[in-house]
């Protein structure tokens, strides 16, 4: 992967030195994630919690020599796939470091002065005679003359030396490749850094958060422990650390690998061990570039860029001047020439091999201030087919091929897997269409005769923990609305990104229709920017037509993130009435059974009417009800949230799209390798909205190109939150508020026809962050007290 150093596969060599730039380099494959761990700058925590991941039992065990971490390590895998790793930019890569002068402290300490671990015969040292730790720092900085690591010894400091103390920069690459490196971080902030980085890769939700430290041994064996039950969480004489790498809830000390008294206090020895000349010698002198590089890292606050800091340590390593999403002609000419070499410098490092395969492509020649798409989503690749198809799995054959096939993706048309990534990922989740006819029967019946037109507000139900499903049951998730699968009911338009683990609320008027082409552009449809609604695709995603018991899983499973955005409800009715009015000169109210010329007002009127009605069985659905026309049904009927409200993680308001947009697939771990490489709008070229093509790469340096690059991001130029550009979807009722609506309009819609809406919305809009649905349920209603426990976490 690089030259002049070790190749990969030196640490999994038998009879070798064990050594390597990339010996103690773990992947997590889930999140993309390769983590280079370095002894004594916990190490030991990240294979707990790798293996915590994969479901061990005793994860907090010793974990060095559990023989199933080896699938995991780096230098284990076949070449062609570190090469694969490597090269593909989607992947983070992640360290983080220590102060040297405390890391060998804490390696002499640990290996020269514990009992069990004493190393001294191993490097031939006289077992009875006095080794200080003046004497440990001598033998590291003798000079080693051999030219191989056969007979190392304890001399010098090279590859050849032990992990322990071998210098951090020799890890994984970082010596020269710093700059492949998307983050770094400090072991002092670990609880502040390894969140973060956890939230970039989408995997603090799902296991970060619920990661609970130490463990109890069984028959006081360090490589034999259980772990700590939740029950038992918030007793006394208990571990106390929730939430990897976090704080004691009771002291405030990082977690520690305490099961094993693995830490030594070093921090708090310093003085002890080491003179003023000395300590400037080891910073200085004997580990200058370990130190060097860590306080750069130190005295930055959050997790730092490898680019970044390579800039600062060499001037060969210059930064890129402006922001991926400025305009190419704000550059000057002097500074182009500087960019352009600079990225030539990078790439002549590492051997370079392009390929372009159905899930990304590397591209050569684009301007390095887009360095965001070295990597590029299949949906952005070269179109090399103008036909449309249905997709090879779909079920049915419909007639119109444009609005409802794929174009421009020869995947669509001869993988049957697509559009999920792979067969085993579709196999994951089965449709409705396998249930027999007799529960589709019997699921019309109850989606028509709900138990209730509106649902009871509760806001936090006790779940329903109803356990048997058969094809002849029709399941709740939650009791007293309609059931799932019910196409008018509240799990209508709930999409799930199965990759991220991510069940996102699409509500009409907010937003919905850029998730829907979000997710199609994930799953590489190469006509993303079109329509989305009608493109069978789409329907893979859609909860409602999954088999229930996939949907029980999902919606029980803790590590399925849920979450929703919402828009203050007198805007969003006026932009359903422009929407609507506007279309076909008022067709789609004449098709509801209303008048023609319908004004805002009357159509006010008509939704505050009460329903007296018993099904949904009806042509003319005044009032508010899981009968009426989802454009304008209130927010929080929509998938559960007026119910379980407590169940979502994240709540947005479209009034903070870029900001929040970005927070979520940061969380989710999608924003790295598809986000901020969406692009919005495309070319239509008379083909109409059905058929659209993208923004092509070449024209991403143009100024139309870069206005919206970066999902739901504001323009280069008009500072605007992104919209649908493609097919002018947008009817800019914000604006418009005080032209259509009378103060007296306006409080009876936020306050009588929408209020629980409007409740919700206004708790939502007064944080700048996303909201969590606990708090929000616990400020809404007093009989949804939040956990304690939860809110530690």
């Amino acid at each position: 992967l690089i030259e002049n150093i070790p190749p990969t596969g030196c640490g999994s060599i038998s009879g070798g030195s064990g050594s390597g730039a990339f010996q103690n380099m773990i992947i997590f494959p889930s999140a993309k994630l390769a983590f280079c761990g370095i002894p004594k700058v916990g190490i030991t925590q990240w294979i707990q919690f790798l293996r915590f991941i994969i479901g061990a039992n005793d994860y907090p065990s010793w974990p060095h020599a559990k023989m199933e971490v080896n699938f995991f390590r780096f230098d284990k895998l076949d070449p062609t796939v570190q090469k694969r790793i490597w090269d593909d930019e989607s992947w983070t890569f992640a360290a983080f470091l220590r102060d040297p002068a405390e890391r060998a402290l804490s390696a002499f300490l640990d290996k020269f002065e514990t009992m069990g671990t004493n190393l001294k015969k191993t490097y031939g040292i006289d077992e009875r005679s006095s080794f200080t730790f003046q004497d440990f720092i001598d033998r590291l900085s003798q000079q080693f003359n051999s030219s191989t690591c056969e007979h190392s010894g304890l001399n010098g400091l090279n590859w050849c030396s032990d992990p322990h103390w071998r210098p951090q920069v020799y890890s994984c690459g970082m010596s020269e490749r710093l700059d492949r490196f998307q983050f770094i971080g400090d072991i002092e902030n670990t609880a502040e850094h390894s969140r973060e980085l956890l939230q970039h890769v989408g995997l603090w939700e799902p296991h970060g958060k619920l990661f609970v430290n130490d463990g109890v041994k069984v028959a006081s064996h360090k490589c034999s422990m259980k772990p700590i039950f939740s029950d038992d969480l918030s007793l006394n004489d208990k571990p106390r650390h929730l939430g990897f790498q976090q704080r004691d809830v009771y002291r405030n000390a990082t977690a520690q690998n305490t099961a094993y008294g693995h830490s030594r206090g070093s921090k708090n020895k310093m003085d002890q061990y080491y003179s003023p000349e000395l300590l400037k010698y080891l910073r200085e002198e004997l580990y200058a570039t370990d130190y060097k590089l860590w306080k750069l890292v130190h005295e930055k606050k959050g997790l730092s860029d490898g680019k970044m800091l390579a800039a600062q340590l060499s001037s060969k390593c210059q930064r890129l001047p402006v922001a991926f999403n400025k305009s190419m002609k704000q550059i000057p000419g002097s500074e182009l020439e500087l960019l352009n070499s600079t990225m030539s410098s990078w790439n002549s490092r590492v051997t370079n091999f392009s390929a372009i395969d159905n899930t990304s492509a590397t591209l050569d020649g684009l301007h390095p201030d887009m360095a965001t798409f070295a990597s590029v989503p299949a949906a952005l690749t070269p179109i090399t087919s103008e036909f449309c198809c249905i997709p090879a799995s779909y079920k049915s054959n419909p007639s119109d091929l444009r609005c409802k096939g794929t174009c421009f993706t020869e995947r669509a048309c001869n993988d049957t897997s697509y559009p999920f990534s792979s067969a085993d990922e579709k196999a994951m989740y089965p449709t409705l269409d396998n249930r027999t006819q007799r529960y589709k029967q019997d699921l019309r019946r109850e989606c028509q005769y709900p138990p209730s037109l509106v649902p009871p507000m509760e806001w936090c139900q006790t779940p329903n923990n109803e356990q048997h499903i058969t094809n002849e049951t029709i399941t709740r998730i939650i009791p007293n609305i309609p059931p799932m699968g019910c196409g008018t009911g509240a799990f209508q338009n709930l999409l799930i990104f199965p990759s991220a683990k991510l069940a996102f609320c699409g509500i009409p008027k907010v937003g919905i229709t850029q998730w829907i082409q979000f997710l199609r552009f994930i799953a590489g449809a190469k006509d993303y920017p079109s329509v989305p609604h009608y493109k069978a695709d789409v329907s893979f995603f859609r909860f409602n037509n999954l088999d229930p018991s996939v949907q029980k899983r999902i919606w029980e499973d803790e590590g399925w993130t849920f979450a929703a955005f919402l828009r203050e409800p007198a805007e969003r009715l006026l932009s359903a009435y422009l929407d609507k009015v506007g279309e076909d000169g008022g067709r789609f109210f004449k098709n509801q059974g209303l008048n023609e010329t319908m004004t805002l007002e009357k159509l006010i009127d008509f939704l505050a009417r009460p329903e007296n009605a018993t099904s949904c069985d009806v042509s003319k659905r005044n009032g508010l009800t899981w009968c009426s026309d989802p454009h304008w049904r209130p927010q929080v009927f929509s998938c559960g949230m007026s119910e379980r409200l407590d169940r979502f993680q994240f709540i947005g308001n479209i009034e903070n799209a870029a900001d929040h947009a970005r927070e979520l697939l940061e969380h989710v771990g999608l924003w790295n390798t598809y986000g901020k490489k969406f692009v919005h709008g495309g070319e239509m070229k008379g083909k109409g909205m059905c058929r659209v093509k993208p923004i092509t790469l070449n024209e991403l340096e143009s100024d139309r190109g870069l206005r919206h690059l970066g999902f739901q991001q504001k323009g280069a130029y008009g500072n605007i939150s992104a919209a649908n550009t493609a097919y002018n979807h947008s009817r800019g009722s914000k604006s418009k508020v005080e032209e259509y609506f009378t103060p007296d309009m306006l409080k009876f819609v936020r306050e009588k026809l929408y209020g629980a809406d409007f409740k919700l919305w206004e708790l939502v809009s007064r944080n700048s962050k996303l909201s969590r649905g606990k708090e929000l349920a616990s400020k809404i209603s007093s009989t949804c007290s939040l956990d304690v426990r939860s809110s530690v976490t």
